[in-house]
């Protein structure tokens, strides 16, 4: 298997020139399994085996090549790694020069050696059962349905060296490259949190069998960071406890999570490291790497426990998203390096203060119930708007069917909300770019709707425009497809609110102190009843406009939101990266309006209130009636 291994990889570090980052996971990786593999091939100064001996050779003129974007002292070891292979050296001289060159390697390609929250292994376990256990078996001893007609076999995880000597770092590099030519493919598709879940569960197989009491705990001096990069025998020397007592270390793979509540996962920890990552970058002159860690710092540093932070201290957390986004606006600009490193202090400083804002203490019952009626008012009322402009229509017209098929989509669009809610909760996880990507297009979808069904409402103010209108197309509302248009909005505009309010109340949910599920439901119930009740009363008085009067206001709201809503959609995939940031000489922001400080966001509510003024004006031209024959 090894020479498979070793002769794919060195196919793999030369063809499609790969990106730099996958040459340093591969050189890490080469490195460790010189490591763990080298005493199979020399033993006192002598070799064992000369098919081994001619692979070390191999791997250290590999590591030698993939060694080039080091620091020359560590090119220089690598170097001095193949003439120790060919002096015959221990297995202890080889490790200790291995380790140093390899973390050389992690420090200069920026690897991430452990996640940034801790592994879901039940998770893990689902993605094992479908794509690995036809090979490697249930229990993962190689022994899957498939595996009597490879070669090599699959991997056995029970072996000493493999449920010892193996760490999940490494578990992770091979699921990430694979291994061509033998059955372990790499796992390409599987995102960055999957991989990880994987790579920890993986080292649970051979612990499955300990007998564990109730009363073990596993010491909180052992971190995320440790139980990710270190393998058993590694762990082992650091805390001798784990060697003496077996069911302490099934503890350490199987039961991570319980260190959770002692440990809990530090995203801003996580943001301040990347945010150094992309000031090295920068000042290295990589100024794409360096927008990507800038990025990587927001969406995966942030951005989770913005929702959190907001809901105590709404003024900050915007003030922190706004110095984020105006230090990637410099890095993307290639300002001075001076000017790009200020930025990144004062991002630290400011992340250094978000987290004493969080370790206060929990939301009380009150707040709790505040928040969370203030979340749903706020998110409902904008979908509410839309919905009742477009019923006060259909209600004028007659067509009761239609608004049948308008109270289906915002209905639906609750159900799919929920839906989606438990579904991210039990089978995805949702991203920072996901989620923000998924609101920003749900918005520009919406816009281009909205302003369709604005013109259409304005083309109606006239009373010889609605004569003709009645005449000749209202037969076309009692087809399928024009209500479905009418339902397609209904259902995007609350879809999105929906999926919004969601986010929040999670996370309202997950700040509030003991009991406060209960305030949380109270002030749901309480936001709906209100928007409920707002909602009849708006559909009362549209009844007593005229009907040209209630096209022309409907028009012109619906205008407005659709302002609104593109700049909240551009603002959403500026955050994920979907689009640059260029920020206008000015700080102000109003989320309500959707309007942010930026030169993209700005420009494409410009764009849009140009092209509804547009439609507004050809809208509004002389009615041509044919003349009567």
């Amino acid at each position: 298997m090894r020479s498979f291994l070793f002769s794919i990889l060195i196919v793999c570090s030369f063809q499609n020139s790969l990106h730099a980052q996958t040459d340093g996971r591969l050189l890490v990786h080469l490195l460790s399994y010189m490591a763990a593999d080298y005493g199979m091939a020399v033993q006192d100064g002598e070799i064992i085996s000369e098919a081994e001996y001619a692979e070390m050779l191999e791997f250290a003129s590999s590591i030698k090549e993939l060694s080039v974007d080091l620091e020359d002292s560590s090119q220089a070891q690598a170097s001095q790694l193949e003439n120790l292979v060919i002096s015959k050296v221990s297995q202890n001289e080889i490790k200790a020069l291995v380790s140093k060159i390899k973390s050389a390697a992690i420090e200069v390609h920026q690897l991430q050696t452990a996640p940034i929250q801790w592994p879901r292994l039940e998770n893990a376990k689902k993605i094992f059962a479908a794509q690995c256990q036809s090979c490697h078996g249930a229990d993962g001893k190689g022994d899957g349905p498939l595996a009597a007609g490879l070669d090599p076999l699959p991997t056995n995880f029970h072996e000493p060296d493999k449920a010892d000597g193996l760490s999940p770092f490494q578990a992770f590099n091979t699921i990430k490259l694979g291994v061509e030519g033998t059955s372990m493919m790499a796992f390409s598709d599987l995102t960055e949190e999957e991989t990880w879940d994987l790579a920890f569960y993986i080292l649970t197989l051979s612990q499955q069998s300990v007998s564990l009491t109730e009363d073990l705990k596993l010491s909180k001096s052992i971190g995320l960071a440790q139980l990710a990069s270190k393998s058993n025998e590694e762990l082992q020397k650091v805390y001798p406890r784990l060697k003496e007592d077996k069911a302490l270390m099934a503890v350490a793979r199987m039961n991570p999570e319980g260190l959770a509540s002692a440990n809990e996962p530090n995203h801003l920890e996580y943001a301040r490291i990347t945010l150094r990552k992309a000031e090295a970058s920068y000042l290295k002159g990589n100024k794409e790497e360096a927008r990507n860690f800038a990025l990587k710092a927001y969406l995966d540093g942030v951005e989770p426990i913005e929702v959190q932070l907001a809901a105590k201290d709404k003024h900050f957390s915007v003030a922190l998203e706004q110095q984020l986004a105006e230090m990637r606006s410099y890095i993307e600009a290639g300002k001075p390096t001076e000017l790009v490193s200020s930025a990144v202090e004062q991002s630290i400083a400011m992340l250094n203060e978000g987290e004493t804002i969080l370790k206060d203490k929990g939301l009380s019952t009150w707040l709790s119930f505040i928040i969370s009626f203030t979340i749903i008012l706020r998110e409902g009322l904008e979908a509410v708007l839309v919905i009742i402009a477009i019923l006060s229509v259909l209600k004028a017209t007659g067509v009761t069917k239609a608004q049948a098929w308008v109270h289906g989509g915002w209905v639906l669009a609750l159900i799919s909300g929920l839906a989606l809610w438990w579904g991210a909760q039990t089978w995805f996880v949702f991203g920072g770019a996901e989620r923000e990507v998924m609101e920003g297009l749900i918005a520009l979808m919406a816009v281009v709707v909205l302003l369709y069904l604005g013109f259409w409402m304005h083309s109606k103010t006239e009373a010889s425009k609605w004569q003709k209108f009645v005449n000749e197309k209202i037969g076309r509302l009692t087809q399928k497809n024009s209500m479905m248009g009418l339902a397609g909005l209904s259902f995007l505009v609350v879809f999105r609110e929906a999926f919004e309010s969601v986010l929040f109340l999670s996370a309202v949910s997950l700040e509030g102190a003991k009991g406060t599920n209960a305030a949380i439901g109270a002030g749901v119930v309480s936001a709906f009843v209100v928007i409920g009740v707002l909602a009849v009363l708006l559909l009362k008085f549209s009844k007593r406009l005229p009907l040209a009067q209630l096209f022309k206001y409907s028009s012109l709201l619906v205008a407005v939101l659709a302002v609104v809503l593109v700049g909240k959609g551009v603002a959403a995939l500026q955050e994920a990266g979907w689009l640059n940031i260029s920020l206008m000489p000015f700080e102000t922001r109003i989320d309500l309006l959707g309007f942010y400080p930026t030169w993209q966001s700005i420009g494409a509510q410009i764009f849009i209130f140009l092209v509804a003024v547009v439609l507004w004006r050809w809208s509004s031209r002389p009615l041509q009636v044919k003349p009567q024959v």
